[in-house]
């Protein structure tokens, strides 16, 4: 998370909170087994961990998103408040699918290439 604390800086953004967490196993049971809705949990389910960043400025949201995609590969960012309402979706904000495969030649560690979205 320090990668992204430090893009988020250097860009000048201020947020209000950056934080990270991973789904706990009861959580990622619960999702799997509730109805026909995965064959493969495993792979299908695709929060099992995240990063919530909460900039003080909508007018931030644009360049953090911006930022995410060119550290991960993403997908489309979703906008939540237009999809879904509030009481629907537990918050309101642009959502964003990533992977860490990004090649990344200045970080070893993230040196993993060829996979897809």
């Amino acid at each position: 998370m320090g990668r992204i604390k430090e893009a988020i800086g250097s860009a000048g953004i201020e947020t209000l909170t950056t934080s990270a967490r991973a789904k706990d196993a009861l959580s990622f049971g619960i999702k799997a087994c509730v109805g026909d809705k995965y064959d493969n949990p495993l792979v299908e389910i695709e929060d099992k961990s995240g990063i919530r960043v909460v900039v003080k400025y909508l007018r931030d949201v644009k360049k953090v998103v911006k930022l995410m995609e060119e550290l991960f590969i993403t997908r489309p960012p979703e906008n939540k408040v237009e999809m879904l309402p509030y009481d629907k979706n537990g918050y309101l904000g642009t959502h964003l699918i990533a992977k860490i495969e990004r090649c990344r030649l200045d970080h070893n560690r993230y040196k993993i290439c060829g996979s897809t979205l």
